[in-house]
C-alpha cells in the first residue's frame, strides 16, 4: 500500500482538513530504506533507469555551439528525450533562435525517482551533481521542460532560477505550422507536479489558444487533476493500480487528451487513450500524433542515447 501512492497531492487539495497521505507514504519508504525493510523488486527497475540517466551514456553539458558562456540553459529532462527526442532538438533550435545571450544544454535527469524511492541518498547525490555542471555553465537561467523537473530544482536548489519551457514558449514566436491542428478539440490533462503551479496552467492554456485549439473541461483538472500512474513509481510497484488509474481518468471523456508531460502523455498512449504532447501540435503534427505508441523502455534508453549522440 505504500509503495502504490503516487505521492501526487490530490488527497491534501481534497480533504477539508489537508490530510497528505503522499507525505506519510513518503516518510514511510525512507524509513524502510533507512532499515533495510524495502522490498528491492519494488523500484528496483526504476532506479537502473535513473542511473542509466545519469551516466555517461546519456549526460552532457554544454555552451551553445560557438559560444562560451549561456544566459540560459535548456534542461529537457529525462523522459521528454525518451519519448520524443525529435522534439527536444527542434524545441532546442527554437530556443537558440529566440533567446539571446547563448542557450546552453544540460542532458540528465533531475532524480524525482529516487526521492520517489526513498532514496534520499541517491536523490541528493544526483541533485549535488547537477547544480555542479549547472554552475559549470555560469549559473544560467534553467528552462526545463517537465515540470516535474521544475518543481524539483525549484525545492531543492532555491539559488537556481527555474522557469517552465511553456512559460518561455508563451512568450515566443511559434514555428509557422503550429497550428495545424486548428478546430481540434482537447481535454487538458494537467500532471500531478503542476497542481499549485497555476502560470504553468495558464501558458499552456494560452498556447492552445493561439493554435486554434478548442479545450473540453474534465471533472479533475488543474488542481484536481488525477496522476497518470507513473508518479510515485506506482507503474513499476503495483501496475495493476496504475493501470486503473489511468483507465478511471480516460473514462472522464471520450475526447482526446492533452498532456505537457512526457510520462503522462505516454502512459495515456499505453492505456489506449488518444493523447496528444503539445509539442507535438506545436511542431506542426497531423491527428495521427495522438495515436503514436508508447516507447518500450530499450527504446526510451536508445532515444536517449541517439539525442546525446
Amino acid at each position: 500500500m505504500i509503495n502504490s501512492c503516487a505521492l501526487c497531492g490530490q488527497c491534501r487539495v481534497i480533504c477539508p482538513n489537508g490530510l497528505d497521505m503522499g507525505k506519510i507514504c513518503r516518510e514511510a519508504r525512507e524509513r524502510m530504506v533507512a532499515k533495510g525493510k524495502m522490498p528491492q523488486s519494488a523500484h528496483d527497475f526504476a532506479l537502473r533507469d535513473l542511473a542509466f540517466s545519469t551516466g555517461e551514456s546519456y549526460t552532457l553539458t554544454r555552451h551553445q555551439p560557438e559560444m562560451d558562456q549561456s544566459r540560459y540553459v535548456f534542461f529537457p529532462g529525462c523522459q521528454l528525450a525518451a519519448s520524443a527526442p525529435d522534439h527536444v532538438r527542434k524545441t532546442y533550435e527554437l530556443l537558440r533562435l529566440h533567446l539571446a545571450g547563448g542557450v546552453g544544454l544540460i542532458l540528465n535527469c533531475c532524480g524525482a525517482p529516487a526521492e520517489w524511492a526513498g532514496r534520499r541518498d541517491l536523490f541528493e547525490k544526483g541533485l549535488n551533481g547537477l547544480k555542479t555542471e549547472w554552475q559549470r555553465l555560469g549559473s544560467p537561467t534553467v528552462i526545463a521542460a517537465c515540470v516535474s523537473c521544475c518543481r524539483v530544482l525549484r525545492e531543492q536548489i532555491p539559488e537556481m532560477k527555474v522557469e517552465s519551457l511553456w512559460d518561455v514558449l508563451a512568450e515566443l514566436e511559434l514555428p509557422p505550422n503550429a497550428d495545424k491542428l486548428k478546430g481540434q478539440a482537447v481535454c487538458v490533462h494537467d500532471p500531478c507536479s503542476a497542481r499549485a503551479d497555476r502560470t504553468t496552467q495558464e501558458s499552456v492554456r494560452a498556447l492552445l489558444d493561439r493554435l486554434g485549439v478548442r479545450i473540453e473541461p474534465t471533472a479533475t483538472e488543474r488542481e484536481l487533476t488525477s496522476c497518470c500512474g507513473f508518479g510515485g513509481l506506482v507503474s513499476f510497484a503495483n501496475p495493476d493500480v496504475a493501470a486503473k488509474m489511468v483507465r478511471r481518468r480516460s473514462a472522464e471523456s471520450s475526447t482526446d487528451f492533452l498532456a505537457y508531460c512526457a510520462m503522462c502523455r505516454d502512459q495515456f498512449a499505453a492505456g489506449g487513450k488518444r493523447t496528444f504532447h503539445l509539442l507535438d501540435l506545436i511542431w506542426g503534427a497531423d491527428a495521427t500524433a495522438a495515436d503514436r505508441p508508447s516507447p518500450g523502455f530499450s527504446d526510451r534508453r536508445e532515444n536517449r542515447l541517439r539525442l546525446k549522440q
